[in-house]
């Protein structure tokens, strides 16, 4: 059985990302030079041009990368392993070393319901370049759309 321990925040093959924790952010050559919104820190930079395609994730997705760490370490001490060895499927054992199966398997089930219980687990996916509103701007839109018309 294979189980997927990540948080699935993007998906660069499939061009996919969960919007508020994390977006793909393309040179543009369109773009102009001082254009800046809440993910750049310096509205003046001029070398914005020479930067390359990159991913930028919110404080939202580092604080839950951080509980993560924090809760799981062992999840994050496997990975450095097995990248050495580039190895991209892991066993439970190498996750939980020295455990007994039973209770690797205990502790792998409390890591994926952790998982599933996380905010950013139940958000869906929006292509590479869609950028979306948070749903308290949506309501407060809709509260006030009278004023707005």
């Amino acid at each position: 059985m294979v189980v997927d321990i990540g948080l699935n925040v993007k998906n660069y093959s499939k061009k996919l990302h969960v919007p508020t924790y994390v977006r793909f952010v393309s040179t543009g050559d369109g773009v102009a030079v001082n254009q800046h919104d809440g993910f750049n820190h310096n509205q003046f930079y001029k070398g914005g041009r020479n930067t390359r395609n990159h991913w930028e994730y919110s404080f939202e997705c580092l604080n839950i990368i951080k509980d993560y760490y924090k809760n799981y370490k062992e999840a994050f001490d496997c990975i450095e392993k097995c990248m050495k060895k580039n190895v991209a499927v892991h066993t439970l054992r190498d996750i939980y070393p020295g455990e007994e199966t039973e209770e690797g398997l205990t502790k792998l089930k409390g890591l994926l319901n952790w998982l599933e219980n996380l905010p950013i687990s139940k958000l869906p996916y929006v292509e590479m370049g869609f950028d979306t509103l948070n749903p308290e701007t949506i309501t407060g839109l809709n509260n006030h759309r009278e004023y707005i018309q």
